[in-house]
């Protein structure tokens, strides 16, 4: 009973597979690429060229500031600026290592995981590492150019905490 019944269903049933015509395939064939490494790359590319260009605007402001803290943290962001290229080009590398096809699709989407784990734990990596340095830094410079006490009793006011 059960099996005819599931037959008429399959029978009665519209096909889910609906063929394309050879223009709609050409149109298809033509457009960009919507995957998600893709665009994950061309947002890597983005971060890394506007990356180098602020860069090249702090070397320009670096030098022509004079001697003292806010020089000094100009010149460490350009160090964590090339840091931060390093690491978009280690971004690019993981994401060009992504493949899309295979023959066996479990080693394929297992490939996948693995090298999304990897790209993941990089990225949360080098974001945990990069911003507290940096933030160091420019409390080290401060403390330098103000001198040891005074950033201490600057740094105890509320306001400067909050």
């Amino acid at each position: 009973m059960e099996l005819e019944e599931l037959k008429s269903i399959w029978k009665s049933s519209i096909p889910s597979f609906q063929p394309k015509d050879e223009e709609e395939i050409a149109t298809m064939l033509t457009r960009n690429s919507v995957s998600i490494i893709d665009k994950l790359k061309r947002s890597v590319w983005f971060e890394l060229i506007f990356t180098l260009i602020i860069g090249i605007a702090f070397l320009i402001y670096a030098l022509t500031l004079p001697g003292g803290a806010l020089k000094w943290t100009s010149v460490s962001i350009l160090g964590i600026y090339l840091v931060y290229s390093f690491f978009y080009i280690q971004k690019i590398m993981f994401l060009n290592r992504f493949n899309t096809a295979s023959e066996n699709i479990r080693e394929n989407l297992t490939a996948l995981i693995g090298t999304l784990s990897g790209y993941l734990n990089f990225y949360r990596r080098s974001y945990t590492l990069l911003y507290p340095v940096f933030f160091c830094l420019s409390l080290l410079f401060i403390s330098i150019e103000r001198g040891t006490e005074q950033f201490l009793d600057h740094l105890l006011k509320p306001l400067t905490l909050f």
